[in-house]
């Protein structure tokens, strides 16, 4: 049986998710495995270089997502979908969160929620700005529940998500930014779904 804390690591993209595994792996380097997604690597590697583990060795899993997991759309229901709407009305109208269709055809999802649940730690390797901040809070909300199916207590135990902070692709940086992981910022990321709903309600109501 293995006994190692098992981590997974979210990049943002695939070649961005390959330059993490180079540089956290040492000499030996990453094992590439394949995924439920083709399209989305696996980089697997040991290290007792994660603090949280108190230099015990960790199996580490690095991937990726293709950027947004979801979009915003409107929640029409079924039978009035195709029906004339006021422009005013796009204002009050409820919104959603939808699976894109790049998402969905890559099986995003599914991929995730497959590694999530032999995870113990979750790293969010996204961009550092408010976009970033968004795609990696819906990482979290695709992975908290594969992550905590054995766990007595439902919800996002904040001990195991963690949020790398970096600014450059070098080896150093993201070194750096393993050594010293921060919290998620779920202010910064209701942020960017204020502004998309803004987008969506005042451009659909405009173009009508």
């Amino acid at each position: 049986k293995d006994n190692r804390m098992k981590i997974l690591m979210v990049a943002e993209k695939p070649s961005i998710a390959k330059a993490i595994a180079d540089s956290l792996s040492g000499k030996r380097g990453p094992i590439q495995r394949r995924g439920i997604s083709r399209a989305l690597p696996v980089y697997e590697f040991t290290t007792n270089r994660f603090t949280p583990s108190n230099g015990q060795p960790c199996l580490v899993r690095v991937t990726s997502v293709v950027g947004h997991i979801y979009s915003l759309g409107f929640d029409f229901d079924a039978q009035h979908k195709d029906q004339r709407t006021n422009p005013r009305d796009y204002f009050s109208l409820p919104v959603t969160k939808k699976e894109e269709s790049t998402t969905s055809k890559l099986r995003v999802i599914d991929h995730l929620k497959a590694l999530a649940g032999d995870s113990e730690h979750l790293v969010l390797w996204l961009d550092c700005d408010a976009e970033g901040e968004n795609i990696a809070h819906e990482v979290i909300a695709v992975c908290r529940k594969a992550m905590y199916h054995k766990a007595s207590v439902l919800g996002v135990d904040t001990t195991r998500v963690h949020r790398a902070k970096f600014s450059a692709i070098t080896p150093k940086a993201l070194q750096d930014s393993f050594s010293s992981l921060d919290e998620p910022d779920p202010a910064l990321s209701r942020s960017v779904d204020a502004r998309q709903e803004l987008d969506l309600r005042i451009g659909v109501a405009l173009t009508r």
